[in-house]
């Protein structure tokens, strides 16, 4: 998570956009991966991570929901402008701090950094474990 990090905010102008769709891949697939988990380890099926995290009344388990489900809405198109990315809106990742231009949410180093400590608290706070920078 954070070499994909690190890429987006060591990219040139012209490959930030770039970095920041294979960010949002990863965190998004990271995500998706760590809600199986967390749905695993209560005694639940690894697949109906929706269904649990739905009905966890932490803030968290929707901040993951939306990460997981952050690249499903990338897949559905995108358009670069200039250093950003700017992606359809969608209420299934409403819950997450985005700008909007042109009726669509903007995705720029900002949010990437958003949600890249977003997702090092929530580990964190399901695992208990502090997680390094490196």
């Amino acid at each position: 998570m954070e070499r994909a990090y690190e890429s987006v905010i060591t990219a040139s102008d012209q490959d930030r956009p770039y970095a920041i769709i294979d960010f949002i891949e990863y965190i998004s697939e990271y995500a998706e991966a760590f809600a199986k988990y967390i749905t695993a380890k209560s005694g639940k099926s690894p697949e109906k991570y929706e269904d649990y995290l739905s009905k966890i009344k932490e803030p968290y388990a929707r901040k993951i929901l939306c990460l997981a489900k952050l690249r499903k809405v990338l897949y559905r198109g995108y358009k670069i402008e200039g250093v950003s990315v700017l992606i359809d809106k969608d209420e299934s990742i409403s819950d997450l701090a985005f700008g909007i231009r042109e009726n669509k949410y903007i995705i720029t180093t900002s949010e990437v950094t958003l949600f890249y400590k977003l997702m090092r608290e929530i580990k964190e706070k399901f695992t208990g474990r502090h997680i390094s920078s490196s």
